[in-house]
């Protein structure tokens, strides 16, 4: 049947602090993917200052309604369409996933159970319309704290990342974690959560961070799951159906080794989202940096076993195929 032939489909976001990048850095991952026979497609978006970063995910959640629209042009099954973004681009894929959920805005339950009612993609405003999983690299879920990390390191000055979120006082608003945490404080004054106890709970993480270091070797990489129904995908994980979740599977990945956006950052989101009863996963691998989970594609025996991991997880989501 033509469904059988169709492909199965990446939509990758890039990162760059949202200010910069180029698509042809981002040709290896779509040359090594696409001879496993996925369709993949890489969004790139104007930058700031052009553009803020709420402009951004605008324009991020057309590129994922124009894959859904015209993938089967291109062979792609856009029914089987992975939502994927590494550093900036993983904090602008789920920008958007929450923008289609209606949860960027208070007051949008009603819209978003309606939209739920649906029994089919091709009923769903196209608006609303999700992937069928959504994979997150390295990403910043809590700009606040992520703002606080960077002015421990001496760099907050250097980055884009203040001025794109138009300053601290929309950074509540603009971070997934406090969108989605129940317990957080006001999400439109994240500038009067003190700054002094998050830098101590960075601190501490930053001493687990040496703790896991230690004992790196001992394992190929940390990973633990949460869904909030009984049922699998053919993944493995504990996947909430569309009827009664708001949001598909979401698989967390980060690095020991990232300087740049720190594995504990995905950690905290993972348990956030467990706390929603949220079909996620989080893995953690040993030795990767910052740009590992974008330059360990088409490096065939070259890449290292730890670094493969990577590329075989995602192609794990993508296709449906093999298990951990």
């Amino acid at each position: 049947s033509n469904r059988e032939k169709q492909l199965p489909v990446l939509l990758f976001v890039h990162g760059g602090v949202w200010s910069s990048g180029e698509l042809w850095h981002y040709s290896s991952l779509g040359d090594d993917l696409a001879k496993e026979g996925v369709v993949v497609a890489v969004a790139t978006y104007p930058f700031y200052p052009q553009v803020n970063v709420t402009q951004q995910v605008t324009y991020v959640n057309s590129a994922l309604s124009f894959v859904h629209n015209r993938i089967k042009e291109f062979g792609g099954d856009p029914t089987k369409v992975t939502f994927a973004g590494h550093s900036s681009g993983a904090h602008l894929a789920m920008m958007s996933v929450l923008a289609r959920a209606g949860l960027l805005e208070k007051g949008r339950e009603r819209e978003r159970s309606e939209s739920s009612k649906a029994s089919s993609p091709e009923e769903m405003d196209e608006k609303k319309r999700m992937p069928k999983s959504v994979v997150l690299m390295a990403g910043v879920y809590d700009i606040f704290k992520h703002y606080q990390y960077e002015y421990q390191r001496g760099v907050h000055s250097l980055s884009a990342m203040e001025r794109a979120m138009g300053g601290t006082s929309e950074m509540g608003k603009l971070s997934p974690a406090r969108i989605l945490d129940d317990h957080a404080n006001d999400q439109n004054a994240p500038a009067k959560r003190n700054a002094e106890a998050i830098l101590r709970e960075i601190e501490g993480k930053e001493k687990r961070r040496k703790e896991l270091r230690r004992n790196a070797g001992e394992h190929e990489s940390l990973s633990s799951s949460t869904g909030s129904t009984e049922d699998e995908d053919s993944t493995g994980l504990n996947v909430a159906s569309s009827s009664s979740s708001p949001l598909p599977p979401i698989y967390l990945m980060s690095g020991l080794e990232d300087d740049v956006v720190p594995w504990y950052w995905s950690s905290e989101f993972f348990e956030i989202l467990g706390d929603r009863g949220l079909a996620a996963e989080s893995t953690v691998y040993d030795t990767a940096t910052h740009l590992d989970f974008i330059s360990c594609f088409n490096r065939g025996e070259h890449v290292r076993t730890d670094l493969a991991r990577i590329r075989s997880d995602l192609l794990r989501v993508v296709t449906g195929k093999g298990r951990r």
